[in-house]
């Protein structure tokens, strides 16, 4: 809790890479779900992962926002977020 008048400071830091890394191969099988990617251009970091994602044939969107979309862009987001979802459903 914070106290009248005090301010709460900024708890950011940088992720490391490796936690995107998976811990465990898949052994089930292929994975057969539909799959997207969606590269915040402002996060650079993340492109290696974007270009992974697309050279694996998964379609990549690309938004003009950092690595927190829903606090920047929110309605931006949304709506790349249906556009998703009608294109796996619907198969556009």
């Amino acid at each position: 809790h914070l106290r009248k008048g005090r301010q709460r400071r900024s708890v950011q830091a940088h992720q490391p890479t490796r936690t995107l890394d998976p811990p465990h191969p898949l052994t089930l099988g292929p994975l057969t779900l539909p799959r997207s990617y969606v590269l915040c251009r402002k996060s650079e970091a993340f492109r290696r992962y974007a270009d992974e994602a697309r050279a694996a044939g998964w379609p990549v969107y690309e938004l003009d926002a950092s690595h927190n979309p829903h606090i920047t862009i929110p309605e931006e987001l949304a709506e790349l977020l249906e556009r998703i979802g009608r294109a796996v459903f619907e198969g556009d």
